[in-house]
């Protein structure tokens, strides 16, 4: 269906709530439709173990889903990982059962536990 033309997705990592969001506008008017987010928790354990990025709660409005959101901002955080060494612990359902099964080039971000 056409409605993904219709949207744009800004997605940013706000610190201070510790989670990154997915500014969801409508492509023609500008306006914001809805915010997704993915929040987080970082463990930064000593200089010899490894920092993890804890992925805790994926939320996306009722009227956003089905377009893929929830799956960049999950793109997002595994950047995020990669890009600052952190190993990722995905504790929120979707990220376990969903997203981490159908991308194995992020298998090697994961915590070994």
């Amino acid at each position: 269906h056409g409605e993904m033309s219709s949207v744009q997705t800004e997605i940013k990592l706000v610190e201070s709530l510790r989670r990154f969001e997915a500014i969801v506008r409508n492509a023609s008017s500008g306006e914001t439709i809805g915010v997704a987010f993915l929040e987080y928790t970082s463990e930064n354990t000593g200089t010899n173990k490894a920092k993890l990025l804890h992925l805790t709660h994926t939320y996306t409005p009722p009227s956003l889903r089905g377009l893929g959101i929830a799956s960049q901002l999950c793109d997002a955080a595994f950047q995020y990982a990669q890009q600052h060494q952190y190993q990722v612990v995905p504790i929120c359902s979707y990220i376990e059962q969903n997203y981490v099964p159908k991308h194995p080039e992020v298998h090697h971000l994961l915590a070994r536990m």
